[in-house]
């Protein structure tokens, strides 16, 4: 899972398109979880495509302002 912030809440809804298109072109069985504030969007992508994840990353940083946060959820519960 990771997710997308922005300290301007409008600046990421503006954004949001972009920033599907760019992930759904690199990950495209990646699921959004939609927005649960307005200053972030979350996505989970399957374990199979964790290769594509620094293609992704270097995408989205072309993205102005906004942050991205990489949750290992999965496995930091396998570890822990």
């Amino acid at each position: 899972m990771f997710n997308i912030f922005s300290q301007n809440p409008s600046n990421l809804q503006d954004k949001a398109r972009e920033i599907d298109s760019r992930v759904q072109n690199v990950i495209p069985s990646a699921y959004l979880h939609g927005t649960t504030t307005l200053n972030l969007i979350k996505y989970s992508i399957p374990f199979d495509q964790r290769h594509n994840l620094a293609t992704l990353f270097s995408e989205l940083e072309r993205i102005k302002d906004i942050q991205v946060c990489f949750l290992n959820i999965a496995m930091h519960s396998l570890i822990a």
